[in-house]
Order: structure tokens, then sequence, then C-alpha cells
């Protein structure tokens, strides 16, 4: 009888119904009944060919910006071809997937002011800063969160390479933000249970933790920064102890860039500013802000304090003249730094980071009046406009470094806000010189608030010959291409038209109108 059962066991027709099986099993892993996803779904969901989402060959090229707290910051930016991949990723998957309540960075219909405000009237806040937190999620992490997504192995592979680079998220990305979000998913859950045991709130934007009590206890806050270093410790992260912030209520209480002592609100400074703004907008002064970057700050304003009587400006015409320099602007209306947060002097997308996100993220505004104000090019430049000017002083042997060092000399001599420095302004921004510079290196421009030609195209970065003058150039897609192949450090005579003298870095930041190789 054995023999007979054995028999059946083993027969042609059995053990290929047991594969089957196992095949069919391994297709369900356990995960409620669902069928893992293929590379085959991926495909029909981000609608394209399986063969080309598997074949893509994601390139990055490296690019660096200066943080406002000093310093460089390393962006991965990749080519158009993945850039436009992972921007469907992040419409068709990575914003659908759940995150933590407590996140409010590079999330639909959240902002700076959600975040802020969760921390509002509270006796003590603590402020912790995340170093590279985008390169520090690791890709393994990555690919276990695409697993719990419902993805089999290929698929959650796939996916972690179109989504990583050298090991981590990319800063650069627009997949990155949000992607983040999703994978530190059980660490909010975590920090927001270390934070609730001791009686705090907790709120993460991208990079920034914040908690707040309700009552100042030294030591619930001691306990919670050990747990919080712990906890992210374990997954893979570091905190920033130089940004480590414990303020307690008799001070300003900043949250994001905005105060929350009694309610949110825009710092003081700020507000003020915004009302000397508007005073000589109203009475024909020359303000530091044209019409649309007013524009842009008062929108902040109404999502913090719709009763402000700031707010009538936005209910008033546009100047004609403000809307014929929209149009006929060449550069936009800032060209700053971003350190992972945008701000109006550095967003990509909005409130004008607006965010940016970078960013395909939210816009985070300054939280004082900019130092240099942002500066509209006094034209549109035409192709033919620099090549034409480029050749009449260089046949009259125009030799613009020395007036160029002198204007700039000019300028670091006034007082800041001054009449002096506002009159030295005017003369340097806008005019044109024809100089001879020293390129130390190129590298791909990343900056949204450019207009589209020079989101595209290089920055070269190098020194005024015989001045040693710093400058950053900012040069089209056409001539980008062009010194792109060159060797540096070399040496380069440009026509440019100054955008503004950044006086936190010390430097001239110009556009590029026509250059010789």
């Amino acid at each position: 009888m054995l023999d007979s059962i054995g028999e059946v066991l083993f027969s042609p027709l059995v053990v290929t119904a047991i594969i089957v099986l196992v095949l069919i099993l391994r297709c369900f892993k356990g995960r409620g009944g669902r069928r893992e996803l293929s590379i085959g779904d991926l495909a029909d969901r981000l609608k394209m060919s399986k063969t080309n989402l598997v074949q893509h060959d994601a390139q990055y090229r490296t690019a660096t910006i200066p943080k406002r707290s000093g310093g460089k910051r390393i962006l991965h930016v990749p080519d158009d071809a993945t850039k436009q991949l992972q921007r469907k990723l992040l419409q068709q998957l990575i914003e659908r997937l759940a995150i933590h309540d407590c996140v409010h960075g590079f999330r639909k219909g959240h902002s700076i002011v959600d975040n802020a405000a969760e921390h509002t009237g509270q006796a003590v806040i603590v402020k912790l800063d995340i170093i590279d937190f985008f390169p520090s999620t690791n890709s393994d992490r990555v690919k276990n969160a695409f697993r719990g997504a419902g993805f089999n192995k290929s698929a959650a592979t796939l996916l972690t390479g179109l989504t990583c680079h050298e090991g981590g998220l990319p800063q650069g990305a627009p997949s990155s933000p949000a992607l983040s979000n999703y994978v530190n998913k059980n660490m909010d859950e975590k920090l927001a249970e270390a934070a609730n045991k001791r009686g705090a709130v907790y709120t993460r934007y991208a990079d920034d933790i914040t908690f707040s009590f309700v009552t100042y206890s030294r030591h619930n806050i001691h306990n919670l920064l050990i747990a919080t270093g712990k906890i992210l410790r374990h997954y893979g992260y570091r905190l920033n102890n130089k940004k480590k912030r414990i303020i307690r209520q008799h001070r300003q209480q900043l949250v994001t860039g905005l105060v929350v002592n009694e309610r949110v609100n825009l710092p003081r400074k700020t507000r003020r500013w915004l009302r000397a703004v508007k005073h000589r907008m109203e009475t024909g002064g020359e303000a530091t802000l044209t019409n649309s970057e007013f524009r842009g700050w008062l929108s902040l304003l109404k999502m913090v304090d719709g009763d402000s009587p700031l707010l009538t400006f936005l209910d008033s015409p546009k100047p004609k003249a403000e809307e014929s320099v929209t149009r006929t602007r060449h550069i936009g209306d800032n060209i700053s730094d971003s350190d992972g947060h945008s701000s109006l002097s550095d967003s990509d997308s909005s409130v004008v980071h607006q965010g940016k996100s970078a960013t395909e993220g939210e816009s985070l505004p300054t939280n004082t009046p900019p130092e240099t104000p942002p500066v509209v090019a006094s034209g549109t430049i035409l192709p033919t406009d620099g090549r034409r000017q480029f050749l009449r002083l260089a046949r009259l042997g125009a030799d613009g470094n020395l007036a160029l060092l002198q204007l700039v000399e000019a300028l670091n001599q006034t007082e800041k806000y001054s009449t002096n420095r506002n009159g030295a302004e005017k003369d340097l921004v806008g005019s044109e010189y024809l100089i001879d510079i020293s390129v130390s290196s190129i590298g791909r421009t990343f900056s949204f608030s450019l207009p589209e030609d020079y989101q595209d195209g290089q920055t070269l970065k190098g020194t005024l010959r015989d001045g040693g003058l710093s400058l950053e150039l900012y040069c089209d897609k056409l001539v980008g291409s062009e010194l792109a192949g060159l060797s540096f450090p070399t040496r380069l005579k440009v026509l440019i038209r100054v955008v503004q003298w950044n006086s936190i870095f010390k430097r001239l930041e110009a556009i590029v109108l026509h250059t010789t190789l």
C-alpha cells in the first residue's frame, strides 16, 4: 500500500501541481492575500514598456551650491530622462504611499505653517538637525521600503536603482524628498512615541526635527534627546550638535522660520521690513523688492495672519510698469543659495525651496530681510545683443576689469541698507562689462528661480584676472554646452551683465551674454 501511495505522490502530474502551487504561494508571500507587484506591473503603472524601464541608465551630474550657514552643499542632479522618470514615479507611486501624520515637509496640502502650528504656545521648543539627511537614507532601507509597499524583489531592486545614487537618496532628484518620508515612516513612529511618553509634541520637516513641551522639565528634555539620538543612529542618521537649540518661552521661538510663541506669525523684523517696502511702493520710493516679489511674501503672510493690514496690497491692481518688467526680464526674481529648505530668494516653485520641492517641496522664506535685495536684469537679452556688444567692446580694446573692481570696492565701502549703498548697487546691477577671467570649474546650474534656458545651463566659477574678485557666472544652454568641453582651469574673455553683489559670500554674480573659446 505504501508503494501505491508513493507512486501517486511522485507521479509527474502531482509533482507538476505541487510546483505550480509553490509558485502561486511565492507570489503572495503572506502579504494579506495581495499579489506582489512585478516589474511589468510597474511598467504598466508608468505607461512605459518593460524593456525601456529595465534598460534605463540613470546618469547624474555633481553640482555645488552655497549654504546660507556657510560652506557648500553637494547636489547630484539627474539627467533629463532620469528626472522625467523620477517625476513619474513621484506622481504615480511615491506620493500615494502612506507617511506619518507628524511629517509636514514635501507633503501635499502641508506647509511650513502646518509644521509650526503644532508648537504654538509651548513652554519649551527643542530643535534638532540631521546631518546629510538624503545621502544617509541608504539604498538598503529604500529597497526594503519598496518591498513593504508590495513590490517583489526584482521590482524593488529596479526601483531602488532608479531613485538612489552612490548608496543613498541623491539630493537634487525630484523623487528624494517624498521618498524619504515613506522610508522613514517607522522612524517617525518611534520618535513620536518617545515624545509622547515624555509629554512632548513631535514634528519633522525634511531634516529638521522639532519637539515642544507644555511645561519645562530638564529631566524629560534630557531623556528625550538621548532617546532621539539612539533612534536616529539605529536608522543610520546623526544629529548635528552645532544646530541643537532649546528655546524657552521668554525668547523668540522660531520653527521653520516662523514665530510660535503665542501664535504662528512672521518674525517682527520681517513684518517691519515688509511695512517699509509697502510704504515705499505706495509713495513712489525705491523699494528693495519688485511688485511680484512683494506679493509672494504677502501670500505667505496671508497663510499665517489673514487679518494683517498689509494684505490690502494683494487686492490692488498690479502696476503696468511692473507687468512690463515681469514680461521682459531674463533673469528670475531671485538668485541665491539653498541649504535644503527653499526660501523667497532660493526657492524653486511657489510662494514665490515654492521647494523645494527642491525642490519639489515647500517654500521657506528667509527669516529676515535679504542682506542683498534680489535683482531684476534691466531688459530682455536677445541672442544677437551679446555678440554685437562683445565685438564692439573688443574693437575698442575695452577692459572692464578695472571698472568693475572700482565699483565693487565703492559698494563695499558703504554701510548696509544706507542710501549710499543703494546708489552703489544701482550703479553696479544691470551694468555690462567685457572682462578677462580665470575659470576654476564649471558645473551644472541648479536653480529653479532662473529662466528655463539657464536652469539647464552651466555655472562658471572663478576670479577676475589681476583682481582676485570671486565670480559666479550663469550661462544659458547654448553657451554652457560649448564651455562644458573645456579643460579647467582656463582663461576666458566674457561679456557679462551683473545680477548682484552677494555680500554674504563676497562674490559677484552675473549672467554671460557672450564669450569666445
